[in-house]
């Protein structure tokens, strides 16, 4: 039975290597990449929450009530439960989100990414171009600073055109010049067009099987590992991640056992938004990395 969403497809984990080399990767990688709107859309939704229930709070609710009244007031009897209709919303909102920016505007539309490949290997093209002009002119530079006399030397004791390519190469080398004939070397790392270039390289002589009707294509499957990796080797994206899913976790403990008021949806939905909320915080200090142990 397929998927609907071409994101819930699975991916052949076999055909990229980097991707088998990343921690917390499945064959449904468009699993990963709504788990990563998700935590953006809980964290965006609780925060608005928050805001709302402090202007509630002070503009509304405490205004109106009598001076009685206003000492049994206290403000985490509103933000905190807040989080609890905030959470889900942001959840669905953040996933609502990845599903179309991921699914409609790019796998949906084959043009769109055949647009991106290009784009991507003409720009490696280009950049291959240039680095071969300048690499020629620095080895034209190199070649009018050696002496006629060293250029003897070498034809004399040894072969002259290998010796000069060799010594030629090193201080080209010693440049940052170092000799890159193939366009695909200029690629930028984990971008559609890299990936691609990975898996036909990595590919074997076998054909693979045909794909079943409403699989994934080979250029949907690379711009989902694109996709993935980008993410993977984002190391600030993948530290507020980790950070805000682990204290995800604790949140919902937290507020389950602590929190004595609502029911248990509502508490573990509150210790949720609140946890996301404290990672997001935790990850922007870079306190994540002080206390990795945590």
């Amino acid at each position: 039975m397929t998927s609907l969403l071409l994101l819930l497809q699975p991916v052949k984990l076999e055909a990229y290597p980097d991707l088998q080399r990343c921690e917390r990767v499945t064959p449904c990688l468009g699993g990963s990449l709504l788990e990563v709107y998700g935590l953006q859309g809980i964290r965006w939704g609780t925060a608005a929450g928050y805001v709302l229930s402090c202007v509630y709070f002070y503009a509304y609710r405490r205004p109106r009530a009598s001076f009685a009244d206003r000492r049994l007031l206290h403000l985490h009897h509103y933000l905190y439960p807040s989080a609890a209709v905030a959470a889900p919303v942001g959840l669905g909102l953040g996933v609502a989100r990845g599903v179309y920016e991921e699914e409609w505007r790019q796998l949906r539309r084959p043009a769109a990414l055949a647009a991106q490949l290009a784009r991507e290997e003409g720009a490696a093209a280009v950049a291959c171009a240039a680095y071969q002009r300048r690499r020629a002119a620095a080895a034209a530079a190199i070649d009018r600073q050696w002496p006629l006399w060293r250029k003897l030397w070498w034809g004399a004791h040894t072969g002259w055109r290998s010796t000069y390519e060799v010594k030629l190469a090193q201080a080209l080398q010693l440049r940052g010049l170092a000799a890159r004939d193939r366009w695909q070397d200029f690629l930028l790392p984990h971008s559609l067009a890299w990936v691609r270039a990975q898996r036909e390289g990595a590919a074997t002589a076998e054909p693979p099987p045909p794909s079943p009707p409403g699989a994934l294509t080979a250029l949907q499957a690379d711009y989902l590992a694109s996709r993935v990796l980008q993410l993977r080797h984002d190391k600030s994206e993948e530290r507020w991640c980790a950070t805000a899913s682990r204290l995800l976790v604790y949140g919902a403990i937290t507020m389950l056992v602590a929190w004595n008021s609502g029911g248990a949806a509502a508490r573990l939905s509150m210790g949720v938004g609140a946890g996301v909320t404290a990672g997001s915080v935790i990850s922007a200090l870079r306190l994540d990395e002080t206390f990795s142990h945590v």
